[in-house]
């Protein structure tokens, strides 16, 4: 592993602050093919943790099995103390661990405000029994209510999806994912598509977020983004753990930089010259 960082991956984030999520060991396998070669590190509660690494790196995969899409070959995920491994995406989210999707998919014939109600109500049978018994309980519609609060699209809650811009839908898939209360929201690619001043927008909602109870962990190609928004860094190449730190010191890291530059040609990122340039997952 990269100067960053020469102790295991989960020790050095756990660092931060309270372990979240913490992953030890994980590979994931297509076949013959290892996507995801026994990474390990943590998301610290009240954290913003970044995920980066060049085109074909494994980004995507790593979100795949830590969020039931893919069951782990080998290693283990624990998510506020409890092993998770292997565990479905809805049982995942019932839990407090939920991720959105590079494409924003909303639901067209209904308005803003009833996509984030869709994604507050939880129907369960034993939801039903609890309001019946505890009436009191928090609704559907003040975590919808919530969610708009937070990412500061009240005044969008009437309006239809298609009406608005790719970088306001973009923050409607944001504020639908936090519509359930997650502890945890893996946001894959959230800038994807977005404009600078979008993606300006759309980092400063990010930040606020563990403000309200919810930390992150985000893999963009947008490293301006990352840079920006991010405490800690993660950098992955070729499905392993190359590299992590703060901000500062993944932008100064050489092992960094050459996995980016190897796989752009030689050109100076968008941070100045030597710096690492964006990639897809």
């Amino acid at each position: 592993m990269s100067t960053v960082s020469q102790v295991d991956g989960a020790s050095a984030t756990a660092t931060a602050g309270k372990p979240l999520l913490s992953v030890n060991g994980l590979t994931i396998r297509y076949g013959g093919v290892v996507a995801i070669d026994n990474v390990s590190f943590d998301v610290p509660e009240g954290k913003v943790v970044g995920l980066i690494g060049p085109n074909g790196a494994g980004k995507t995969s790593l979100i795949d099995g830590l969020t039931g899409a893919v069951r782990p070959a080998g290693g283990s995920v624990s998510f506020q103390g409890q092993d998770v491994t292997g565990w479905s995406a809805h049982k995942l989210a019932r839990r407090g661990l939920t991720r959105t999707f590079q494409s924003v998919e909303l639901f067209d014939d209904l308005s803003v405000g009833e996509n984030l109600l869709v994604a507050a109500e939880r129907p369960s049978l034993t939801r039903a029994l609890l309001q019946v018994l505890t009436p009191v309980q928090r609704s559907g519609q003040e975590d919808a209510d919530w969610a708009a609060d937070v990412t500061q699209i009240s005044h969008l809650r009437e309006r239809m999806p298609k009406e608005l811009p790719h970088g306001q839908r973009k923050l409607v898939g944001v504020a639908r994912a936090l519509a359930g209360r997650p502890a945890l929201l893996l946001l894959d690619e959230p800038a994807a598509g977005l404009d600078t001043d979008e993606t300006r927008e759309l980092g400063a909602q990010l930040r606020r977020l563990p403000e309200h109870g919810t930390s992150l962990l985000l893999v963009d190609h947008d490293m301006s983004l990352v840079l920006e928004v991010c405490d800690h860094i993660l950098v992955i190449d070729f499905g392993r753990l190359i590299a992590q730190g703060t901000p500062d010191q993944i932008r100064h890291d050489q092992v960094v930089i050459d996995a980016y530059l190897g796989r752009q040609g030689g050109h100076d990122g968008p941070g100045g010259p030597g710096q690492p340039t964006g990639s897809g997952a």
